[in-house]
């Protein structure tokens, strides 16, 4: 955890408990922040990387359960890697939804009579 004296911030140790106990919580964090950005690169937050992928939040949300985008948590958090966005950017994506295709044959007679019959 968090040592005023380790930090050699003499106004840290004037401060009450409760604002050191916060003041430690903080600097534990950005240390964690700090260590994973030297290991995996820049992070971005989910709303920056909706921006940059011109898409929603949710869809960020559902690329990181995918497996598409590369997140860690930071104080509850998630945090996009910037090598999993730059990866998913150089894919080349299609729009709209995919086609439905028929599985089997009995499907695809039954779309070809239906096809038929509404012209």
């Amino acid at each position: 955890m968090f040592k005023a004296e380790a930090l050699e911030f003499p106004w840290v140790a004037e401060l009450p408990k409760r604002e050191r106990s916060r003041i430690g919580k903080a600097w534990d964090n950005w240390r964690e922040v700090s260590g994973l950005m030297k290991e995996k690169g820049n992070l971005l937050p989910v709303m920056v990387a909706a921006c940059l992928l011109d898409v929603s939040k949710q869809r960020v949300h559902q690329l990181i359960e995918a497996g598409k985008l590369e997140a860690v948590r930071v104080a509850g958090h998630p945090l996009i890697t910037e090598s999993s966005l730059e990866a998913l950017c150089i894919t080349e994506r299609k729009s709209g939804r995919p086609f439905a295709l028929p599985e089997t044959l009995k499907e695809s007679i039954k779309r070809a009579r239906r096809v038929r019959t509404e012209k």
